[in-house]
């Protein structure tokens, strides 16, 4: 076998092709011992010296056998514990080196518990599995591979717990082949490493330790914990060129076929409580105190093979993109070697120079899945390593995290669920209960849902941190393929803080800890895809294990029993559960939610059950050059067509004219009549529009508070007090200011009894024209952008708008010609806003995920010509707002001198563009504010916000605070709308219904929604005339209300794209309706 040299005091010494010295570290004495007492039975202890290095490599190679007794075997024996695998296997390896150098067999044992917390049948298949193919794999090498059952027998049976029942099965392995050696992996956690520090204290011979499950060894990187990722890449940027090495097999000399095995009829002479592993499934069946609450799946085989089955498809598929939709849980654009890496089916090291030497695959792509693999998974290595006591409980994580934690814990939580009803999923949220839904029947989560999914156990446990943090770490290790995983401990705790900075402020529930909102998942999610695909899945998985119980098989998804299938069907299996759903409704897919959890709460200000995320990779963090969410592969670009048709202008008019042309042609008049005698002053006549809808009780809301009071009772204690009863003038102030408070109140009473109707009564259920005869269709698809759509704004010249997209463009087109008036590129492609200034076009503005800000001017003096006949301009800011502490989420002019921006960090601004000073800032929300809406025509002070506090707000400019809080969604609101004569504004929320509240009688006039439409509102827009309301939803639907209509019937629907509608918006006249989605098209309606 080959072997490479290395030193020790100037002598050379040997260790196989690969392993570098540095893995190897002798417990139990030195490696001397090895050598001096060979000839006798027993190896009477000897402790190193105190010059003695940490581990003591031999001075010289053997060069006299191992005495040889022929009643007894002797072997040199590999507790095999972490590294489950016959190939690129270091302790293996080194295990045959020092087996040849002995000339004796090699003996490699398991040692099984099924005693300790977080053992279920889901984890134990899988390792059965892994099992059954390694002593398959390791027999053909000539190495004989024993399961034995660890119990505690005769003298010591009364400590038959975990702790100790494994060390003593492996010490009387040692005792029964006589081991000259003992060769073991390395492990990190508490309880392995105290059963490898009991086995070296009981066992006679010499003990090896190998560490082979990291690429560079915990003590090479740093003897002491790691403050940050930054300074693990520092560390490891100049060793990976000496471990990163290929691994060659090692042959041994002499086979261990000769020893005594086990079969189905009959126990092995040798180890009487060896497991016989031909049969996992009926292995699994025959253990009788193992826990059954959670099955195995099915559809996901342990082993090595399929590791490196799943290697291959990732390399082949997967890996290409990866950087920009490894967040993405719909896309599966991940490796799913997290199980086989805990159990240790595959080797990271064998994984990373895969990748490395994976041509087809972008730079990028293969740095940042070697980031993931080098850098966090040894990160979480380390965390665990160095803090041995604490690295699964809540004092693990930093103090100043804990008291923040600890004082934000008293707010008011709108939710709070008990451990039962997390681990079953039934909260409010739907996509929280969709994840845990997968953790549960598959055993896996994208990394990036669980971190949403255990942020959102912080925020709805009642008991405090203390017990979220126990509540984590449970359901993470007993549902997770890969749980009770370094990888699990340091997720759990980077959601409480870990290796994070305090943020900026301070929230309910979370304090200073970084949140994360269900908004800044849907920024890189298709929630409603993910719903539909859990569902199904689960759905699936049902069908499996009912045909597996009622027709007697194993195990069954497809075709014939999984178990039949070889390793490369079962990709096929895998493929065929993740298909796309059958269904793509989920409307049945939890039960309802308890009805004590949906009454009105107070809220805590902060949607807590989300956050503004994430640890270096999310909304606010460090985001390291990343372009997350963007589209594998870019699209061709498309040839641009600069002429049109001749009947393009009557192609472009469209069916939206029929609003203006019936009117004008007499239409609707009948009905207009008729609306007018039952509720006068709701409509007024606009030229060429329909009646302008001021509001159900416009004329009682218009009402003055003189005339109010005169039509009400009020008592007479209201009346003012006798001036001679006035001690001061002082008082009388006082008296007056009360009194007016009090007034105030009454009169909001006497608004609420005068307005308690809803929309469709007071319109008498008046009827849009028949739809279905009109053509609304796509007219003009605008193709440009090469990543997800997230923005548009139409100009106020008709024709002009601007998109904004995750490609890091910002484009300007002619949505009547299609073309790209102008194209800018931008510093962060993670642009989340953009808005078009009304009154003469020559500004845009944008923002996103840098927290700024940005205007450019398009036209006007001052502008720089294009750069490139395209229309890309190199162009500049021409100003820069920076004032907010989180996202942008939406920006729109009020002039040119003045805009407003809203973030989430909660607050909106009120801008000074020329000066670049924030004017005022509004800060009553209590969640990330997602949308506000401005009609400066109207009225150029008054502003409406949504926020994730499921709350809208009216605020006004002048005073610098809120008018009015609207309530009544149940979940985050998304988007609002100013009605176009501005009395009244649309809501949309991801609770799946838009709401429209009219601002003079301050509540809502009208509800749209019904329970078959189950996705998130991303957008909202009205028409000219106000009738229709178009709403984007999450499941790339777009959705029209007839305002006057039962809010629970559809004017018709528009379908067209791939994916979620993100954003809409109808054109200044009313003659165009245009779409952004994250296929990256905009599409123009009319």
């Amino acid at each position: 076998m080959a072997t490479s040299p290395y030193t020790v005091s100037g002598r050379p010494q040997t260790l196989p092709s690969g392993v570098h010295h540095t893995r190897l570290k002798w417990l139990n004495g030195c490696e001397a011992r090895l050598y001096c007492h060979t000839s006798s039975s027993s190896f009477p202890p000897r402790s190193p010296s105190s010059s003695s290095p940490p581990f003591a490599p031999a001075s010289t190679n053997i060069t006299t056998p191992v005495a040889k007794d022929s009643s007894v075997p002797r072997c040199v024996v590999y507790w095999m514990q972490r590294s489950v695998r016959s190939s690129f296997n270091h302790a293996l390896e080194v295990a045959i080196h020092y087996a040849n150098q002995l000339d004796v067999p090699l003996l490699v044992v398991y040692a099984i518990v099924t005693s300790y917390p977080g053992a279920n049948e889901r984890g134990f298949a899988f390792l059965f599995e892994g099992l059954h193919e390694a002593q398959t794999s390791l027999a053909n090498r000539g190495i004989r591979l024993v399961v034995r059952e660890a119990k505690v027998v005769g003298e010591n049976s009364t400590r038959g717990a975990a702790a100790t029942a494994v060390p003593l099965t492996i010490v009387d392995t040692c005792k029964r082949v006589k081991a000259p050696l003992l060769v073991m992996d390395r492990a990190y956690e508490r309880l392995l490493r105290t059963w490898r520090e009991d086995v070296c204290a009981r066992v006679a011979c010499p003990v090896l330790m190998v560490e082979s499950d990291v690429v560079v060894p915990v003590d090479v990187v740093s003897p002491q914990p790691l403050s940050s990722a930054a300074a693990l890449r520092r560390a490891h940027a100049p060793l990976l060129s000496q471990y990163l090495l290929p691994l060659p097999e090692g042959s041994l000399r002499h086979p261990s076929h000769a020893l005594p095995a086990c079969s189905p009829s009959a126990p092995s002479p040798l180890f009487p409580d060896e497991l016989e592993m031909h049969d996992p499934l009926a292995l699994l069946s025959s253990l009788a105190d193992l826990d059954r609450s959670v099955p195995r799946v099915s559809f996901k085989r342990g082993g090595s093979t399929q590791a490196k089955l799943l290697l291959a498809r990732f390399l082949r598929d997967r890996l290409r993109g990866y950087q920009a939709r490894r967040k993405e849980a719909v896309a599966r654009h991940q490796s799913f070697l997290s199980p086989y890496l805990h159990f240790g089916h595959i080797s990271p090291i064998y994984v990373a120079l895969k990748v490395r030497q994976h041509a087809s695959s972008t730079p990028q792509d293969r740095r940042r899945f070697c980031d993931e693999l080098l850098t966090w998974r040894e990160m979480a290595v380390h965390f665990v390593y160095h803090h041995r006591e604490s690295y699964d409980r809540y004092e693990g994580i930093p103090r100043w995290a804990r008291e923040s934690l600890e004082e934000a814990a008293e707010g008011e939580r709108r939710h709070a669920y008990s451990l039962t009803e997390l681990e079953e999923g039934r909260t409010h949220d739907l996509l929280w209960n969709a994840a845990q839904e997968e953790m549960r029947v598959t055993g896996y989560m994208n990394n990036y849902m669980r971190m949403f999914w255990c942020k959102s156990i912080i925020a709805w446990t009642a008991e405090g941190p203390r017990e979220a943090y126990r509540r984590s770490l449970f359901l993470n290790d007993k549902y997770f393929l890969d749980g009770r995983d370094c990888n699990g401990y340091m997720g759990v705790a980077w959601c409480f803080g870990l290796y994070d900075r305090p943020m900026p402020g301070f929230s309910p529930i979370f304090g200073k800890v970084r949140r994360m909102t269900a908004n800044g998942v849907r920024a890189k999610q298709d929630v409603g895809a993910y719903i539909c695909q859990v569902k199904d899945l689960a759905a699936k998985v049902e069908r499996a294990s009912r045909w597996g119980r009622e027709g007697g098989g194993k195990g069954h998804c497809g075709d014939g029993n999984i178990e039949e299938h070889q390793n490369g069907a079962m990709l096929g299996v895998e493929d065929a559960i993740y298909a796309k759903p059958l269904s793509h409704r989920v409307d049945a897919f939890l039960s309802p939610v308890p009805e004590r959890h949906n009454a009105k709460r107070k809220t805590d200000g902060n949607s807590e059950s989300h956050a503004s995320y994430s640890a270096g990779r999310g909304l606010q963090g460090k985001r390291e050059g990343e372009v997350d969410g963007e589209r594998g592969g870019q699209r061709k670009k498309e040839t641009k067509t600069g002429a049109s048709s001749t009947n393009a202008s009557e192609e472009w008019k469209g069916a939206f004219w029929e609003e203006r042309r019936s009117l004008q042609e007499g239409r609707w008049q009948p009905e207009k009549e008729t609306l007018r005698k039952e509720n006068p002053g709701n409509f007024s006549s606009r030229k060429g529009d329909l009646p302008s809808w001021r509001g159900p009780f416009g004329q009682q809301t218009s009402l003055s508070e003189k005339q109010l009071l005169a039509q009400s009772e009020l008592p007479s204690s209201h009346q003012m007090a006798d001036a001679e009863a006035v001690v001061s003038l002082g008082d009388r102030i006082e008296q007056a200011k009360c009194k007016a408070q009090t007034l105030k109140k009454e009169i909001e009473e006497v608004r609420k009894q005068k307005d308690n109707a809803m929309l469709p009564g007071a319109a008498n259920n008046q009827q849009l024209p028949d739809f279905k005869n009109k053509i609304i269709r796509i007219r003009r698809i605008l193709k440009g952008h090469f990543g997800k759509v997230y923005s548009m704004h139409w100009a106020q010249k008709s024709t002009q708008l601007v998109s904004a997209s995750q490609d890091g463009k910002l484009i300007i087109w002619n949505a009547h010609t299609t073309n790209k008036v102008q194209s800018i590129p931008l510093r962060s492609s993670w642009v989340m806003t953009c808005c078009f200034e009304q009154t003469n076009g020559a500004l845009v503005a944008c923002g996103g995920l840098d927290n700024v800000c940005s205007v450019y001017r398009v036209s006007g003096p001052g502008m720089p010509a294009p750069s490139s006949p395209t229309g890309q301009s190199a162009i500049r800011p021409a100003h820069e707002l920076i004032a907010h502490d989180g996202y942008l989420s939406c920006c729109r002019f009020i002039d040119e001198q003045s805009l407003l921006t809203s973030s989430g960090d909660s607050t909106c601004i009120f801008w000074d563009v020329e000066k670049n000073e924030a004017i005022t800032s509004f800060a009553d929300h209590g969640g990330d504010v997602m949308s506000l809406s401005v009609l400066p025509s109207i009225n150029r002070h008054i502003f409406v916000s949504g926020s994730c506090d499921a709350t809208a707000k009216v605020w006004d400019t002048r005073l610098g605070k809120c008018v009015q809080t609207h309530a009544g969604h149940e979940s985050d609101v998304n988007a609002v709308q100013f009605f176009p004569d501005g009395n009244a504004f649309s809501t949309g929320s991801d609770d799946s219904t838009c709401r429209l509240f009219d601002i003079r009688s301050y509540g809502a006039v009208n509800v749209f929604g019904n329970d078959k439409i189950v996705s998130g509102v991303t957008s909202v827009s009205f028409s000219a005339s106000g009738r229709l309301l178009f709403a984007g939803h999450d499941d790339s639907s777009c959705l029209a209300w007839d305002v006057l209509a039962d809010g629970k019937g559809l004017a018709f629907q528009l379908a067209g794209h791939e994916s979620r509608v993100s954003c809409l918006g109808v054109n200044s006249t009313g003659e165009a309706l245009c779409t952004g989605s994250w296929d990256s098209l905009l599409k123009v309606w009319a």
